[in-house]
């Protein structure tokens, strides 16, 4: 006996109806929001509990509700209800508060098989369920192209010749270690690797490399081979670039062309103010 074959529903767009987001922590959701809303489109948005919080998207004008990120049958029948047919997943999500989610049986059916796996198998199955349910999932930049950055200096300082050595070494580690959907960034003190980013995420591997080093490591964050633009984007902003400070690290180094660069101006005085260098490459630098 076989079992049932699962078919795709296909719909003509709207190209007037409402984008769901799917908000996670950080500040993307909401920036996604107010983009969509300057586009002339709606929005309509759920705001994961987990993740985020209601108060930051204090004066969007869109239909808002807060749920747990478990509740994929309610979040299909709200964006059902107000008519969505194409989404937008975004902001800070991981399996590291997945012990205080309670995930509904259409969760788990999602889920199911993945959850042994990578961020990315996860975001995968979901982003099949949903194109098996007739919505389109956009790219991620589709509405945040301005925070995807060319490679560059952003900061007065470059980086010293030891740590030019540091970027391309812990640029081709954080490569690999991204391939394996482990995580997307690395620490490097001359020459040596620190700390690698795992399931904690970004901000807690910094914070866990306080007690390994004192100044001048290298921080790097990359995107995985392949990536995915419907989910898969990284992302630094102020809050990596503060912990990354206070972990000693002088030069804050990421990929050009497929990392969102938040809180730009906001990091730039930050970083010439203390002295750090913010710097953008790639395999050729």
């Amino acid at each position: 006996m076989t079992g049932l074959k699962k078919t795709t529903v296909r719909r003509k767009l709207n190209r007037t109806s409402p984008i769901g987001i799917l908000a996670g922590g950080g500040s993307l959701p909401v920036d996604a929001a107010k983009n969509i809303i300057a586009h002339g489109r709606s929005a309509a948005i759920a705001v994961f509990r987990e993740y985020a919080c209601m108060s930051s998207f204090k004066g969007i004008h869109a239909d808002i509700w807060e749920q747990s990120a478990g509740q994929m049958g309610f979040l299909i029948k709200q964006f059902k209800k107000y008519g969505v047919q194409e989404i937008l997943l975004v902001g800070k999500t991981g399996r590291e508060k997945f012990s205080k989610i309670k995930f509904d049986f259409m969760a788990l059916q999602v889920f199911a098989g993945a959850m042994t796996h990578g961020d990315q198998s996860l975001l995968q199955s979901l982003v099949r369920r949903f194109e098996q349910l007739g919505f389109t999932v956009l790219p991620q930049s589709r509405y945040l192209n301005e925070y995807i950055s060319c490679r560059g200096i952003f900061s007065k300082r470059k980086p010293t010749k030891q740590e030019t050595n540091d970027i391309r070494y812990g640029f081709r580690i954080a490569k690999k270690v991204a391939a394996l959907d482990i995580g997307q960034g690395v620490t490097v003190y001359n020459g040596a690797i620190i700390a690698v980013e795992a399931i904690e995420g970004t901000n807690a591997m910094l914070k866990r490399c306080r007690r390994l080093i004192d100044k001048k490591a290298v921080f790097v964050k990359v995107a995985q081979r392949g990536q995915d633009p419907r989910f898969d984007t990284p992302g630094i902003g102020y809050a990596t670039l503060r912990h990354a400070h206070e972990a000693g690290c002088t030069v804050i180094a990421f990929e050009a062309g497929k990392t969102f660069f938040l809180e730009r101006e906001k990091c730039i005085t930050y970083a010439n103010n203390h002295k750090l260098c913010i710097i953008a490459v790639d395999g050729k630098w």
